[in-house]
């Protein structure tokens, strides 16, 4: 029910991951977000960014943070070095705001590490 979650969820994403731990998503949850493109600033969002070397699109889900022309998505785990921030230079690479992070549904029996 789409009406569980605030804002209302218009879609589920499966995590792969533990980028975003530290913010109590863990790998295998299923996020919902709100399709919005507005987004306020260190809050988590599903971003598709294009990779620069290889010109494929992915989808993440990162806090935000803008700094001129450029676009950081950051993760929320203590490990900086493993999970470093995603420096997306607007100029050149694509990027699209799909959505906010509005809640989480945890499978049955999946114990956080």
């Amino acid at each position: 029910d789409p009406s569980v979650f605030q804002p209302k969820a218009h879609c589920l994403r499966k995590i792969q991951g533990w980028s975003m731990r530290d913010a109590g998503i863990c790998d295998g949850d299923l996020v919902g977000i709100h399709l919005t493109p507005n987004v306020s600033p260190r809050q988590i969002a599903a971003v598709r960014v294009e990779d620069a070397q290889t010109g494929e699109t992915t989808l993440t889900l990162k806090r935000i943070r803008k700094e001129g022309r450029r676009l950081i998505l950051l993760s929320d785990h203590a490990d900086q070095k493993t999970y470093a921030p995603i420096v997306v230079d607007l100029r050149r690479q694509a990027v699209s705001i799909e959505g906010v992070f509005c809640g989480l549904i945890r499978p049955a029996g999946a114990v956080p590490k």
